[in-house]
């Protein structure tokens, strides 16, 4: 209904605007991740209604203040860690957070008394609760494993994280530290794992001659589940990643097919099973320089030619992550793969991958069925499928992780003041409530510090 309420054109802005400011929580959510697909095609759209949006924060709109904010954060931040290498994005978020921050919530004059302490925790909660929160829940892969088992382990255990820390800074010696993280892949909790491949993401964009040796070694030593972060680690999004990461990411994606079947088929239950971006990492690698996808190409190939449908049911899943980001060499995949097939013979998988790719790629999925010569039936269950939950795991979890890695790259600030402060937060904290409160505490030093001018925090 959000998506129609789009196309049929500027009169049903008001629509998405008393979403945000009046929806319950289920519809502001499908609003926020609505209203990102449309940027993805009409940025202007979305930058305008946030526009809006900041236009109405002021003393006339106390009651739907903190949806108001909330919904603006949630949105910002979720264009901005898909595409924070844009610098055009940099530009328009810095903008708007400077608008809303000092000119409309008058953030400088915080802790002051000025607005009376019921506006401040307002505005702080909104913060905590649309800005940290979120970040902490992604980071941590909530949905996955509840965070209450992270703060359960003892405090000697997540003192790993203290000891990572410094891994975050791309300039430091991967090699110096091997240990540290064999501990974090093959750590029980997973946000050890998370950590251990964000930071193997960050050594090897950046330098990855001195990365791959430390990487290989890893991959040949570990177990299977430690193997599987080794290879998502490479799930960054951010198109500067070094063009020598294909072949490695091949060698990782075969042996992965060859030597776990387990875990490449969900017998041994996992991440995949709450988040399949399994070919996403070569699909990234291929698609950042090229148009072919040759070892996906082949893996198709091998599973028509020995009748292995597991295989092909398997590879056609994968594809739905990468035909997000990369539709037309997928649809050339499924075009080669289909034209070998019956229809009686089409995986299963086949639907929810078209499904995942439409919701952002509408006619070119439409397009594709039509020339592939799909049933009414199958395009009526690709259209009925298609739904904004398919894909908001890759928007966030897949998101925040990109950002993370760019940040650590290229902002001293945001990797020392963010990410390492963070590792020690989370390794002395009792609760969830207590990195929340202090990790907005910090956002707010930093917004200060920075004059409310977030470009300030990517300077040296």
């Amino acid at each position: 209904g959000l998506k129609a309420a789009y196309y049929i054109g500027p009169r049903a802005r008001e629509i998405f605007l008393w979403a945000a400011a009046k929806g319950s929580p289920a519809l502001r959510r499908v609003a926020r991740d609505a209203l990102y697909l449309i940027w993805r095609g009409d940025p202007d759209f979305t930058y305008g209604l946030l526009k809006d949006l900041v236009a109405r924060v002021g003393p006339g709109a106390l009651r739907d203040l903190r949806n108001i904010v909330e919904f603006f954060f949630e949105i910002s931040v979720v264009i901005y860690i898909n595409h924070c290498d844009r610098q055009d994005v940099t530009d328009r978020t810095v903008e708007l957070y400077y608008e809303l921050a000092k000119q409309r919530l008058h953030l400088d004059v915080l802790n002051t008394g000025i607005f009376g302490k019921t506006i401040e925790d307002l505005i702080f909660q909104a913060v905590a609760s649309a800005f940290s929160q979120p970040i902490i829940d992604t980071i941590m892969l909530a949905e996955v494993m509840p965070i209450e088992q992270f703060f359960a382990l003892p405090t000697e255990e997540r003192a790993l994280l203290v000891r990572a820390a410094p891994l975050f800074d791309p300039a430091v010696p991967l090699a110096e530290h091997v240990e540290t993280l064999e501990a974090l892949l093959c750590g029980g909790n997973i946000f050890f794992n998370l950590v251990g491949a964000a930071q193997l993401a960050i050594h090897a964009a950046e330098n990855f001659a001195a990365a791959e040796p430390v990487i290989r070694v890893l991959f040949d030593r570990l177990p299977g589940t430690a193997r599987l972060w080794i290879l998502l680690s490479f799930s960054a999004l951010i198109s500067r990643t070094p063009s020598a990461w294909a072949p490695l990411i091949e060698e990782l994606t075969e042996r992965m097919f060859a030597e776990h079947a387990d875990i490449i088929y969900g017998e041994t239950a996992g991440l995949l099973s709450q988040l399949d971006i399994l070919l996403l990492p070569l699909g990234l690698a291929y698609g950042k320089v090229g148009q072919t996808m040759p070892v996906i190409e082949l893996l198709l190939q091998d599973g028509l030619l020995r009748g292995d449908g597991r295989q092909i049911t398997r590879c056609v899943a994968g594809l739905a992550a990468v035909g997000f980001y990369y539709p037309e060499p997928t649809f050339r995949l499924l075009d080669d793969l289909l034209a070998g097939m019956g229809p009686s013979a089409y995986p299963q998988t086949l639907v929810p991958a078209l499904a995942t790719i439409r919701t952002l790629h509408l006619d070119a999925v439409d397009v594709f069925m039509n020339r592939a010569g799909l049933s009414d039936d199958i395009q009526r269950q690709v259209a009925a499928a298609a739904d904004t939950e398919l894909v908001r795991r890759y928007i966030y979890w897949l998101g925040m992780y990109n950002q993370v890695v760019h940040s650590c790259i290229n902002y001293p600030k945001i990797r020392r003041q963010m990410a390492m402060a963070a590792m020690e937060m989370l390794a002395t904290a009792r609760q969830p409530s207590e990195v929340i409160a202090a990790y907005t505490a910090n956002v707010f030093r930093m917004l200060r510090e920075a004059g409310f001018r977030l470009s300030e925090w990517t300077t040296p």
